[in-house]
């Protein structure tokens, strides 16, 4: 399962408009009116299909958050969309990065966070699986008590290791490099995972 075989991203738009977004109003993750939802779900196993399934789905609302609103340049953007889906490249990263639940939630957090801190950059279709890559390769080295080389990663994620050592740079300024994450915060976030999963089945 961990034995990975290249499948190459777009190439990157070096200089082109990229960057991130806002998560939007029917999926943005805020204390209001999660009380209930903490309560309820926060010790509920989350089943790795269906977390994966999850993640795909609140990803999918950001591209589409995004479309038709100005882009800033922060480096994500490949020259054209991956013929990969967002679901596909996701699933590859779960199955390769052999990391924890734990992780895949934090890289979502991330994201997440650095949206929040830069209301005017967007996750579009044509960033959104290099972000991804490069909040998964934070999250499995913060969360995991083991994880691999940036090579294994690189490979996975189908883009060159020089590329992917300038990403993970990147996306560690623009979140401020603050990787921990709260107890509190990361059932939230779990929570808001169960509640986008509901919305699949």
């Amino acid at each position: 399962m961990c034995g990975p075989s290249a499948v190459p991203l777009a190439p990157s738009a070096s200089g082109e408009p990229g960057g991130m977004g806002r998560l939007p109003v029917d999926v943005e993750i805020t204390q209001a009116g999660s009380e209930v939802d903490r309560d309820t779900l926060a010790d509920v196993p989350v089943d790795r299909d269906t977390l994966v399934d999850a993640l795909a789905r609140v990803l999918s609302h950001l591209c589409l958050a995004g479309v038709g609103r100005p882009r800033a340049n922060v480096g994500f953007e490949a020259k054209r969309a991956p013929s990969i889906t967002i679901w596909a490249y996701l699933q590859r990263l779960s199955d390769h990065f052999c990391c924890s639940n734990a992780c895949l939630i934090a890289s979502l957090v991330y994201m997440d966070r650095a949206a929040k801190l830069h209301s005017s950059h967007l996750v579009s279709p044509r960033s959104v699986h290099r972000m991804m890559l490069a909040s998964m390769v934070l999250a499995a080295k913060f969360c995991d008590d083991s994880h691999y080389k940036n090579e294994h990663y690189a490979t996975i994620g189908g883009i060159e290791l020089q590329e992917l050592n300038a990403l993970e740079g990147r996306f560690l300024r623009l979140i401020n490099w603050r990787l921990h994450i709260m107890e509190e915060e990361y059932d939230l976030y779990k929570n808001h995972v169960l509640i986008a999963a509901r919305g699949t089945s």
